[in-house]
């Protein structure tokens, strides 16, 4: 059986996109998933029949070598034929893989992180412009395939590969059908979230803008699925949540 290995440095081994929808649909194809990822606390079990390791690093500059240490060291000891990959962090333990032990590396890029630079610490601004404007252009053209989440990126990968594939990040219809959501609210006009919860990802801008439309739409409903990247950022939308409600 082919064994499918995937690495992040900062999703949950359980993320939606990884998990729920990669994860499970290549162990359904007859895969063995092993998914590494960033947990507190540590984890190591198998769920659903996929091997789940957790490691628990802080996902910073000042710690990311012993991250990425730590990562690859796991990576290594699965022994996979492929590796899938789902952030530019761990874009030096792909081309590890691919160069020194010819490893199937699969690029699975979640969103264009060059429209975030402006919004990022100096230390991860100067990290991050460094890996997208020179690493990722020139490795890119190595990697086996890229995975997008949107035709948009993957036009613009598609400059330096012709292995790149859009994969949208659609929420499973489950998520609808198990939670009664259709019915409950049938008679609103619902904006729907689903995925991790940051700054980056504008979730306060879109708490804000919801708040201004129910002004003049007073059916329109938000809803969020899905988890905060910090607590310091939960606690800020709560707080201007219950302000304005």
């Amino acid at each position: 059986m082919t064994k499918v290995c995937m690495i992040s440095t900062t999703h949950l081994p359980l993320d939606s996109r990884i998990f729920y929808k990669e994860a499970k649909s290549l162990k359904k194809a007859g895969y063995e998933v092993t998914v590494i990822g960033n947990m507190n606390p540590k984890i190591r079990e198998k769920i659903d029949d996929i091997t789940i390791i957790g490691i628990d690093k802080k996902v910073d500059i000042r710690s990311y070598h012993s991250l990425i240490r730590e990562l690859f060291n796991e990576a290594i000891n699965v022994d996979a034929e492929i590796y899938h990959f789902h952030e530019p962090e761990s874009i030096f333990i792909a081309i590890y893989l691919k160069i020194f032990k010819n490893k199937i590396i699969v690029y699975d890029i979640h969103e264009y992180y060059r429209d975030i630079l402006p919004s990022m610490s100096i230390q991860r601004k100067f990290f991050f412009t460094f890996v997208l404007y020179f690493i990722e252009p020139l490795f890119c053209r190595y990697f086996d395939a890229i995975i997008t989440v949107d035709e948009g990126i993957a036009k613009i990968y598609r400059k330096f590969s012709k292995c790149v594939y859009p994969i949208p990040n659609f929420p499973s219809i489950d998520v609808f059908g198990s939670n009664n959501i259709i019915e409950k609210y049938e008679d609103y006009d619902v904006v729907m979230y689903v995925g991790g919860m940051s700054e980056e990802r504008g979730i306060f801008s879109l708490i804000k803008s919801i708040h201004k439309i129910s002004k003049m739409r007073p059916l329109v409903k938000l809803l969020l699925v899905g988890d905060f990247h910090t607590e310091g950022f939960k606690s800020r939308c709560i707080e201007y949540i219950n302000l304005i409600v």
